[in-house]
């Protein structure tokens, strides 16, 4: 009959390369004119961002540009990045910006790209990059975040609750009481 497709057996070709230190791997690939980058990220898991300076990074040798938000081309600096499936339960459909404008929500959000000649000066470039933040408070479990008064996840949200999706199981005591076995 023909080849199984699934649960066939496959040799793995990459093995022995690997085991003996001489895979290759996209990072090895090395182009002329090809640059590197490096994300600047919050440390901080909830904070106001109050300016951004590149000017720092902008001067080091080797760097070709610092992005933020507002360097972006339109829906990209202003619209959140798309839900990919919508649930109905959802109460306020809220994913991320490619690079956080005024608010950052969670430790190591991405703020600012930074592109140069190597990975080397992009991370050193990155360092250089002054966040000015307004450090807001933040709250790490999901069910202090649904207690009354509790600091707001999203500034400008008035719930912290993501979504509410009702579930029902039927009577659950009386099929136990009329089961004929109960373990």
């Amino acid at each position: 009959m023909g080849a199984r497709q699934f649960g066939a057996r496959v040799k793995r070709l990459e093995d022995p390369a690997l085991l003996t230190g001489r895979g290759r791997f996209v990072d090895d690939v090395k182009l002329p004119g090809t640059l590197e980058a490096c994300f600047v990220r919050s440390p901080y898991a909830h904070a106001r961002i109050r300016s951004i300076d590149v000017a720092p990074a902008l001067a080091l040798p080797g760097v070709h540009a610092v992005l933020t938000a507002d360097d972006l081309p339109g829906p990209m600096a202003r619209d959140p990045i798309p839900m990919i499936l919508p649930v109905l339960g959802i109460a306020a459909f809220r994913t991320q910006l490619c690079l956080a404008r005024d608010e950052v929500s969670y430790a190591g959000q991405t703020i600012a790209l930074v592109v140069a000649d190597s990975r080397y000066v992009a991370e050193d470039a990155a360092a250089l990059v002054v966040v000015d933040y307004e450090v807001l408070p933040a709250i790490s479990d999901c069910r202090d975040a649904l207690k009354p008064g509790a600091a707001p996840v999203h500034a400008d949200l008035a719930s912290n609750l993501a979504a509410s999706i009702p579930m029902s199981y039927g009577d659950v005591d009386s099929a136990f009481a009329g089961a004929t076995h109960v373990f």
